[in-house]
């Protein structure tokens, strides 16, 4: 039989006894969405919802002062890149080792992949508004109602400060079609909307960080997928619902995810 730790019960239970309230792990608030992960109320190296924080080029788990590619870690003085190289159309996602959210607030908090920001975007209502201290920032709300906050923080080039207000760019830990550039959340600068888009990897960017709720025990999709298959929807809890859900969001049917909008 295998054993859960007490560490993973108690988180756990935190999850299905508060959803609406912020929680924390390791000392670091989060706010359940209603999404597959859990979303860290602010960035690396920051305490508020709206301030930067710090800036991370991809694969590095410290900030510098410098976002080049003469101090880039998985550079070598040839111009070649030294980990991480694209070979063929696999799917590349940084090791927990390379993983700045792991390295800096701990197990089980990770970087988000390049799926979890599209599911942000597919399940999530996004708005936005000026604020003369940060900029645009933008709220974004899960199928549940709860909400995390963005800014646009710009992004770290050479030893150049990033200027904020108009540039949102929030790093991801998955790899981009080209072994130069990284996936990452960014906006539109005419319409304003969100999207999936990449920049080099050596840049400078902050990151908002996410925990796996299948990797706490609680609302494993994959257990839910393969044990019920016989036509009932389950929530990502694991509960069996009486009837077809007419709420928006993301559900168990026929032993696959399925999305009510």
């Amino acid at each position: 039989m295998k054993t859960i730790p007490l560490s993973a019960l108690f988180f756990a239970f935190s999850v299905l006894l508060s959803p609406l309230k912020a929680q924390t792990v390791n000392g670091y608030q989060y706010v359940d969405l209603g999404l597959d992960v859990l979303w860290a109320t602010h960035n690396i190296g920051s305490t508020s919802p709206k301030a930067s924080g710090d800036f991370f080029a991809w694969g590095e788990t410290q900030p510098k002062a410098d976002y080049s590619t003469d101090t880039y870690r998985w550079m070598n003085s040839e111009g070649e890149y030294t980990k991480y190289v694209r070979i063929d159309g696999r799917n590349i996602v940084l090791s927990a080792d390379d993983d700045a959210a792991t390295q800096q607030w701990g197990t089980p908090w990770r970087m988000p992949t390049m799926y979890d920001i599209e599911d942000l975007l597919s399940l999530c209502t996004c708005t936005y508004q000026w604020d003369n201290s940060y900029g645009y920032i933008y709220t974004v709300t899960g199928p549940n109602g709860n909400s995390i906050t963005l800014s646009c923080t710009g992004t770290a080039e050479g030893t150049q400060q990033p200027a904020w207000g108009l540039v949102l760019s929030f790093l991801t830990a998955t790899l981009a079609n080209d072994t130069r550039n990284a996936y990452i959340l960014g906006n539109d600068v005419v319409s304003n909307n969100l999207k999936v888009t990449f920049a080099r990897r050596h840049l400078g960017f902050n990151i908002r960080p996410v925990i796996s709720k299948n990797a706490t025990a609680v609302n494993n999709v994959n257990g839910i997928a393969n044990g019920n298959r016989n036509g009932g929807w389950y929530t990502l809890n694991g509960q069996r619902l009486n009837t077809t859900p007419t709420q928006q969001g993301l559900y168990i049917h026929n032993g696959k995810k399925a999305v009510v909008k």
